[in-house]
């Protein structure tokens, strides 16, 4: 029995000794980084070529069907909580990491080969889904189309010292390499790395020159405006066409402390969205022709949590119905703002794509009051200067998206208009902004 102990222990230190061999050069050769509170995180030493793409991200084009190890040194010039979030190109593609603290006076990659150094924090273990993976559950999405993570989080932010240094190993378990985006979380600001293959990007890319490196700022989501928050979420969020497969763009929306929050996902853009993570969220994300879908995500005491959701939306049918989210009136008017203009754009475009749909659009308002002519609009449209009910205004309002579309060419038959007024409130009692906002909506019926 002691014999066989003996030789799966020197089969175990055989693998690794031949593993940290042959990665003895990709450890040399570790993209370096630096942190400090006044630049954030930025490439220190360029070891390897490395680019920016369009939406201001570090790339590199490293990887290879051969290649599996990857590694960044970090030195911290800076205090810090120290956290990052793994998440694959492609999900076929399976990692695991490893995080080490380094010796500054000394030759890592030498140690690392020849004293076996034992990460601080790691992804080693298995899942019944996969290999290295870190799946969170508390979005509530029965269709399970968010995707999965590999992160630090359940393990909590590092604190790092200033002075310290620390390596990051990613290594690649299962795929067809196509790569990995690695977001770091550092005090107030998140940086972005790609690691891919050639084939893989598809994007124009800008090569950094050696000596640009140090002057760069950090590229990412700047956290600054959220410091007074204990817990701060950033989400993810990538949202597909349900039969098409194809990314579109969306409107997510929910309640920020009794305000009505909403923000633009777009469909090229990966960028994280910022919010307080202290308190419970219902997220409603909705695009113009498609079924709206909410998810619950439950309150968080971490100072950074992070989250990735794929989710996608059913194109509207016969009997559907869909909010504009977007088509936002001067106050007693029925004149839009100019932030409703895309959202008009959207739905001319859907009606002139799906000829065989008709539609009923619907106003609604926050209550029953009257509406007095504002002195100030006096020599504005017609538009303008409303003055009766709010049942009559929220017709006017139905009225006008009509026109705008017919304007551009579709035939009027198609749409149908009605005044809700406060006939269907969502919430009879308001107590707060975000509720008076969801009575005052705009709804379109699909015929």
């Amino acid at each position: 029995m002691m014999s066989k102990v003996l030789c799966l222990s020197l089969l175990i230190l055989l693998f690794f000794n031949v593993s940290y061999a042959q990665d003895y050069n990709r450890c040399k050769a570790a993209q370096q980084l630096r942190f400090d509170d006044r630049q954030g995180l930025v490439p220190d030493k360029l070891t390897t070529d490395l680019y920016l793409n369009g939406k201001q991200q570090y790339v590199t084009l490293d990887q290879d069907a051969q290649t599996k190890s990857f590694w960044y040194g970090i030195s911290f010039d800076s205090e810090t909580d120290f956290q990052f979030l793994i998440r694959p190109l492609l999900e076929q593609d399976h990692f695991n990491f490893c995080v080490y603290k380094a010796d500054v006076q000394a030759d890592f990659c030498e140690l690392l080969y020849t004293k076996n150094i034992r990460p601080v924090r790691t992804n080693l273990f298995k899942s019944s889904n996969a290999l290295g993976l870190g799946i969170s559950t508390d979005f509530a999405d029965t269709n399970n189309t968010w995707g999965y993570t590999y992160n630090s989080n359940y393990q909590k932010a590092l604190r790092v010292e200033k002075g310290s240094k620390y390596y990051i190993n990613v290594y690649r378990v299962k795929g067809n390499a196509c790569g990995y985006k690695l977001d770091f979380l550092l005090n107030n600001s998140v940086s972005h790395f790609i690691s891919t293959q050639r084939k893989c990007n598809t994007e124009s890319l800008h090569l950094l020159k050696k000596h640009q490196a140090t002057s760069l700022k950090t590229p990412g989501v700047d956290l600054s405006k959220l410091k007074d928050l204990q817990s701060i979420l950033l989400l993810y969020v990538q949202v597909f066409d349900a039969s098409t497969k194809e990314r579109i763009n969306a409107n997510l929306v929910y309640n920020d402390k009794g305000q009505r929050a909403q923000v633009l996902v777009h469909k090229n853009v990966d960028d994280a969205i910022a919010i307080d993570a202290s308190t419970a969220h219902e997220f409603t994300f909705g695009s113009v022709g498609y079924i709206a879908k909410t998810l619950k995500q439950s309150a968080s005491n971490d100072k950074i949590s992070t989250k990735e959701i794929r989710i996608e939306l059913e194109p509207v049918i016969s009997g559907d119905k869909f909010n504009l989210d977007n088509i936002f009136f001067h106050a007693g008017t029925y004149a839009f703002k100019q932030e409703a203009q895309q959202t008009l754009h959207e739905l001319l475009l859907l009606l002139e794509q799906r000829t065989e749909l008709n539609i009923e659009i619907r106003g609604h308002t926050n209550g029953k009051g009257r509406v007095k002519k504002k002195k100030e609009n006096k020599d504005k449209s017609k538009a303008y200067n409303f003055k009766g009910n709010e049942q009559k205004l929220s017709l006017m309002r139905a009225k006008a998206v009509k026109h705008h579309l017919v304007q551009r060419g579709i035939e009027a038959n198609r749409i149908e208009v009605k005044g809700r007024g406060a006939e269907q409130m969502i919430f009879k009692r308001p107590l707060n902004d975000f509720q008076k906002d969801q009575n005052r909506r705009v709804e379109v019926y699909v015929k």
